[in-house]
């Protein structure tokens, strides 16, 4: 059946990239298709899909930022304080996305987070508690989670605090002002990102599902996503599953 555009709407031209970069693919599309595959209300999965979206819509911004800070960078006409803003732009929206957009979805998934934010200690003493609540997520997420701490993560968080936020006199700039060091600084977010959810969201599937990467050469070059949901273990390692579940007292979708 033919249809006709509405006359009050006007069909515009949302970003100039898509599904074949690989961080599109892997977090906006691959975790949208990761979630759908959970037990959800209605109204859980409108929750959750908002809570993703408003994650790519950061990460989106950061990503324009970057390519603005790409195409201006070593040009002798830009003054420097029209860098320094696309530079502003690319830590706010990264630091929004990985701490302020990825809470809020994992809280859409009944998970508390925020001791990932905390000082170290905190941090360690909240990560004890984390697991203990959620028997069926393995102490190696606490350690991908240090990991990024140590590496970029704190530093992150620290640049938006003094630098970004309250302009803290004598604040360590360096190297957050550099092409490489922003470039760098979106690849991990984005990929933190991605390894957090899925370690969220597989505990959350039925015992016979898991999640499984996609190897490299059987990936759409369209939406190159990394990981999909398949059976994982045989019927005799369900039940014992069930078992197990039943022993901590957690409830089955």
């Amino acid at each position: 059946m033919a249809t006709t555009a509405h006359p009050n709407f006007k069909l515009i031209k949302w970003t100039d990239f898509g599904t074949e970069e690989e961080w599109v693919a892997r977090v906006a599309f691959g975790l949208a298709e990761l979630l759908r595959q959970l037990h959800q209300t209605e109204e859980e999965r409108f929750r959750s899909g908002e809570a993703l979206q408003e994650m790519d819509n950061e990460l989106s911004a950061a990503f324009m930022a970057v390519c603005n800070v790409r195409e201006l960078d070593g040009r002798e006409d830009i003054a420097f304080m029209e860098l320094r803003k696309e530079y502003d732009a690319i830590y706010d929206h990264l630091a929004r996305a990985y701490k302020d957009r990825m809470s809020t979805l994992a809280a859409t998934l009944d998970y508390d987070i925020g001791f990932l934010f905390q000082k170290d200690q905190n941090f360690e003493s909240g990560a004890s508690l984390f697991l203990s609540a959620q028997p069926r997520i393995q102490s190696d997420f606490i350690d991908m989670l240090r990991e990024d701490r140590r590496i970029w993560a704190t530093g992150l968080q620290k640049f938006r605090n003094e630098v970004l936020q309250h302009r803290a006199e004598g604040a360590q700039t360096a190297p957050y002002f550099n092409v490489g060091f922003a470039e760098a600084t979106f690849r991990n977010v984005w990929q933190a990102i991605e390894d957090t959810v899925v370690w969220l969201i597989e505990p959350l599937l039925p015992p016979i599902f898991g999640i499984y990467e996609i190897a490299p050469e059987n990936r759409d070059p369209k939406c190159p996503r990394r990981y999909e949901v398949n059976a994982s273990v045989t019927l005799l390692e369900a039940l014992q599953n069930v078992e197990r579940l039943g022993e901590t007292g957690t409830e089955m979708i």
